[in-house]
């Protein structure tokens, strides 16, 4: 895909980021950019290592702006301190948030979260998703395929331990009984789930589809 272009577009404002150990940031000119523009709202993404978020935040609510934060919110409800910091930081939110999935919305709750909370599916248009399955179920449906498969999409990362999958396909066929698998995505891992596939010699039972953006296609594989 090709990269947008963001300079010279007079709906954007640059911010310097500088980085510190590849995952605390700091954006320089944050506080300025924030009091320049007067706005009535910002969103920010609720990572907590953004230092300069914390106290953007605290100083746009002591002048009446809202703050929302955009975040995978809490993916479990493990006590870990990586948590206790997110909670403590999306806390700081009083406007509240939106959050990609509805299991990140209940851990938030059950923690106590005081805050509203809308969920909104990670960006996706749902409305189209929703719209792309409707119209492939009215069509003529085409032959089953010769084996039972599955379908992931989305970024291929090594904490998504996708090879789980690989190895009860490796037992599956040792009970005789055939799986496949469709990969639709791309990411950091792709090499190492190829190479992993190869090792279980399941290469004949894994297609690798790379990045696919066009929702009728992708609705086509889930049908």
């Amino acid at each position: 895909l090709k990269l947008h272009e963001f300079k010279d577009k007079g709906k954007f404002i640059e911010v310097k980021n500088k980085w510190y150990l590849k995952y605390f940031l700091w954006q320089k000119n944050l506080n300025s950019v924030l009091k320049k523009n007067r706005f009535d709202a910002v969103i920010f993404l609720g990572d907590w290592k953004f230092i300069s978020t914390w106290f953007a935040v605290r100083s746009l609510q002591k002048n009446g702006v809202h703050c929302l934060f955009w975040s995978h919110g809490l993916l479990n409800k493990h006590k870990s301190l990586n948590n206790s910091l997110k909670y403590w930081f999306l806390e700081r939110f009083r406007d509240g948030g939106f959050l990609y999935s509805h299991a990140a919305k209940e851990n938030l709750l059950s923690m106590g979260y005081p805050y509203d909370l809308t969920v909104i599916y990670n960006s996706l248009d749902f409305k189209l998703q929703v719209e792309t399955i409707n119209k492939i179920s009215s069509e003529a449906k085409p032959g089953s395929p010769a084996h039972p498969y599955l379908v992931f999409t989305g970024r291929l990362l090594a904490d998504r331990n996708l090879e789980l999958v690989f190895d009860a396909m490796k037992l599956l066929n040792e009970e005789n009984i055939r799986v496949d698998l469709v990969i639709i995505g791309s990411g950091p891992h792709l090499d190492n789930l190829k190479n992993y596939a190869g090792t279980l010699e399941l290469e004949d039972s894994v297609n690798f589809l790379g990045a696919i953006y066009d929702e009728n296609v992708i609705g086509r594989y889930f049908m």
